[in-house]
């Protein structure tokens, strides 16, 4: 999932549309200084409740779970160094929103480099490559070699 968004609108707070808008569930990025960030929920597995990313940061301590980012990303794993959320900035205007989220209506997207599934039966299987090396306290902003 793509979309262009004018960085100047979120900024002086004129923006007052809609990122993605998939069957009325709505995901819409904001700025704080200069950092940009989106709220999702993220799939934790069959029959949990889905975890939620707010502001970069994994609401839920779960063990095993890991963020790590750089300039140009952001991503969070889960316990088996699955990828359930990416940002990649594709510009400095255009962002790139993978991984395997989860809506208050229990609608799941999952979401990689090339293809987008509504509601599989194996969401992992969807799920992104890893960007970085992990854990992220041994390799910050390191990106993944494979």
């Amino acid at each position: 999932m793509r979309t262009g968004i004018p960085l100047a609108g979120l900024r002086d707070k004129t923006f007052k549309g809609t990122a993605f808008s998939i069957f009325g569930e709505t995901i819409t990025p904001y700025l704080e200084g200069n950092h940009l960030y989106v709220d999702v929920s993220v799939y934790r597995g069959p029959g949990l409740p889905a975890v939620t990313v707010k502001k970069g940061i994994v609401t839920v301590d779960l063990p095993g779970w890991d963020r790590n980012s750089n300039q140009s990303a952001f991503e969070v794993v889960n316990e088996n160094g699955i990828p359930v959320f990416q940002m990649v900035y594709l510009t400095p205007s255009d962002i790139s929103i993978r991984g395997l989220l989860v809506f208050s209506s229990g609608f799941v997207i999952a979401a990689n480099e090339t293809a987008a599934v509504t509601n599989p039966r194996e969401p992992f299987v969807f799920a992104p490559k890893r960007l970085f090396r992990y854990p992220s306290r041994l390799h910050p902003g390191e990106p993944n070699e494979n």
